[in-house]
């Protein structure tokens, strides 16, 4: 409770209280029409973020709100075969959900070459059941979240997660020193997809400096004598990019969920038209595999519709003040409740045709490139 406190009022909470106090300050002075104002000032700043680009809310922390909103209105977290990424069917959608997770870690043990006593780094390890699966393997294994409520979740289950944003680790001497040159392979679990703020949506330089980074600090993560030297990749990527298409319902449409996306988590999809992944990876990393899984992400959603869109919860005191809190430290909360209250999630997908989908779903496996060992610990 305290850990989600600390995350609601951060930047973009006071900010938001801060227009609730104007316009509750000009209602009582001039009259409650000023009520009018509220509205006003957010489509202003939203205009201001999707149009001029001028972001006055931190993406940031963003993401880790739409987090903590998931993880006190949700009561199965972790330990149910639904984790915050997709299930493996790969054809068989009769498999119960835990032999389906099960199955998509094993496929990704394997692809990375692990066995016992090796060490895995997990990048946005939600509530880690990736991590929690490694250990049963006889692995050893260390998360890396941006989100308070979930790091306090994994380690209440005894696993070791570090509370930071992957891009602050290169300037923390400390973070340095316990994991540069500390393991055998790096993992990145549906979590991508935030890593782009919307903003650079046609900033491809900017897009491609963050993607770079990312893998230059997995190759710093791994050891010169690993076994393994991979990295695995579970991401949405774009197949089109339908913003640079002309003007049509289906685009509407589009850029309607992806607003709505964008608010509930922040981030932007990488391009899987120019293979943007692969290509900034090319310094550090080759492509050894890719999975199109799209089907088993669409598939998840409709199983298990409240896997990670609707979730299922009872209430309680904590959960009812919370959602006072909610709706007034956060700007997005009608965003949230159009989201819960809707299938604009499954949108992405063509139902019809998956293959015609506007985005596509890829489990990528990459090797250290030739002549690129681990930077030493």
């Amino acid at each position: 409770m305290r850990t989600a406190l600390l995350e609601i009022f951060d930047r973009n909470g006071f900010i938001h209280l801060f227009i609730i106090a104007i316009v509750v300050t000009a209602c009582m002075i001039y009259g409650l029409w000023y009520a009018f104002l509220y509205p006003f000032i957010l489509l202003v700043l939203e205009l201001l973020n999707y149009v001029g680009k001028l972001t006055i809310f931190n993406t940031e922390k963003r993401i880790q709100r739409g987090y903590v909103v998931s993880a006190f209105f949700n009561d199965s977290l972790f330990g149910q075969g639904i984790d915050y990424g997709f299930n493996y069917y790969n054809g068989d959608y009769s498999k119960s959900r835990k032999k389906a997770q099960s199955d998509k870690f094993e496929y990704a043990s394997k692809q990375l070459n692990l066995g016992p006593g090796m060490w895995v780094i997990d990048i946005g390890c939600g509530c880690g059941d990736w991590l929690d699966y490694l250990h049963a393997q006889g692995m050893n294994a260390v998360g890396i979240n941006i989100t308070g409520v979930q790091v306090e979740v994994c380690r209440s289950r005894g696993l070791d997660v570090v509370w930071t944003n992957w891009k602050d680790i290169e300037k923390n001497e400390q973070l340095r020193i316990k994991l540069f040159g500390k393991f055998d392979a790096v993992t990145f679990w549906d979590t991508i997809e935030h890593y782009v703020p919307m903003k650079d949506r046609e900033n491809i330089s900017a897009q491609d400096e963050i993607y770079s980074d990312m893998f230059s600090l997995a190759h710093k993560l791994i050891r010169p004598d690993s076994k393994s030297k991979k990295v695995f990749i579970s991401c949405l990527h774009q197949r089109r990019n339908i913003l640079r298409q002309k003007m049509s319902i289906k685009k509407l449409k589009t850029m309607y969920y992806i607003y709505l996306l964008d608010t509930f988590h922040s981030g932007y999809y990488p391009d899987g038209e120019t293979d943007q992944l692969v290509k900034n990876a090319k310094d550090y990393f080759e492509l050894e595999y890719r999975l199109d899984t799209t089907m088993d992400y669409y598939m998840t959603s409709v199983l298990e519709p409240t896997h990670f869109g609707t979730h299922r919860f009872k209430w309680n005191v904590n959960r009812i003040a919370l959602a006072v809190l909610f709706l007034l430290t956060d700007y997005c909360w009608l965003q949230r409740i159009i989201w819960y209250k809707s299938s604009v999630w499954m949108w992405q997908f063509d139902k019809h045709n998956i293959e015609n989908s506007d985005m596509v779903h890829w489990w990528l496996t990459f090797k250290q490139a030739a002549n690129k060992d681990a930077l030493s610990p």
